[in-house]
């Protein structure tokens, strides 16, 4: 699979607590399949598989559509120590036909709704953080909720912008009928890197015993 992806995005600030932005992305995909490695019934004849003879089915060897997908974002903030904003992105809006045998099979739409929050307790270093993201696609469903607490090492200086802040993260996330996440990070300056853990609490963890997935994140985030 081969995609091209090209994503323009404006921000527009609505007055000095409400901004908002826009994004759309349009990209070109192509699928490819790769038939010798394939087997079918019709090549069996009767006694061991004869790869000349024909399959009998009409598949294609590529695959080609174009995807277009949008989204939206509101930020608002309250105080010097609050904001919070919410947004969603939409994916696959034209729903393209990504079959190999020409009979339909069209990618579902994607929904993703998100929010986020964040609350500094007065004359103190930490701040509260609630977060929460749902996902659905065709029949899929995902829900993501939880808090991070951020505790403020050293604060960044306000006119010079020579000395850059520091803090960590601590908290944990819940997946809906599947795992606990547990959550560490550290922001350094304009990075942040963070590592979690998936501890699987559903019915699944028979199969697992609980053990879940280590993720690692670096993110940079370009100062306003």
């Amino acid at each position: 699979k081969t995609f091209f992806n090209l994503s323009v995005a404006y921000n527009a600030t609505l007055n000095e607590q409400h901004g908002l932005s826009m994004g759309l992305q349009g990209g070109y995909v192509q699928r490819a399949l790769d038939q010798t490695s394939l087997t079918w019934n019709e090549q069996y004849d009767g006694n061991q598989y004869v790869a000349t003879l024909p399959s009998g089915e009409s598949i294609k060897a590529n695959v080609n559509y174009i995807d277009a997908s949008a989204g939206l974002l509101w930020k608002y903030s309250i105080s010097n120590t609050a904001d919070v904003h919410a947004g969603a992105g939409v994916f696959h809006v034209n729903q393209p036909n990504q079959s190999f045998t020409g009979l339909g099979d069209k990618l579902p739409m994607k929904i993703v709704a998100h929010a986020r929050g964040r609350f500094t307790q007065r004359k103190s270093e930490l701040a509260f953080i609630p977060n929460l993201m749902v996902a659905m696609q065709g029949p899929g469903r995902e829900i993501n909720a939880g808090i991070l607490m951020r505790y403020l090492l050293r604060e960044s200086s306000k006119y010079t912008g020579f000395i850059k802040g520091n803090a960590v993260y601590f908290g944990a996330n819940y997946r809906v009928g599947d795992a606990a996440i547990i959550i560490l990070g550290l922001e350094i300056a304009d990075w942040y890197l963070g590592i979690s853990y998936d501890v699987n609490v559903s019915g699944f963890n028979k199969a697992t015993s609980g053990v879940g997935g280590i993720e690692l994140s670096l993110i940079f985030v370009k100062p306003d």
